[in-house]
């Protein structure tokens, strides 16, 4: 598993229980609150990609919530 350097994201690679791979993805915010990814070998390599570099960015993943105010 790999983890942003805020620890508030992650992506994982690992095998279904029918044997296909898959990357997880995942972030979370200040309030606990954590959202999803599952990205299969049919799913168009740009969204991982995306990820994965923000994923490697020094910058926070999820901005705080007064940062649009």
């Amino acid at each position: 598993m790999t983890t942003s350097p805020d620890r508030t994201a992650w992506i994982q690679y690992h095998h279904g229980l029918d044997g296909e791979a898959m990357w997880c993805t995942g972030a979370k915010d200040n309030q606990g609150n954590v959202w999803t990814a599952n990205y299969s070998p049919k799913t168009p390599i740009h969204p991982a990609q995306g990820f994965s570099a923000e994923l490697a960015s020094p910058n926070p993943v999820i901005a705080r919530a007064d940062a649009f105010r």
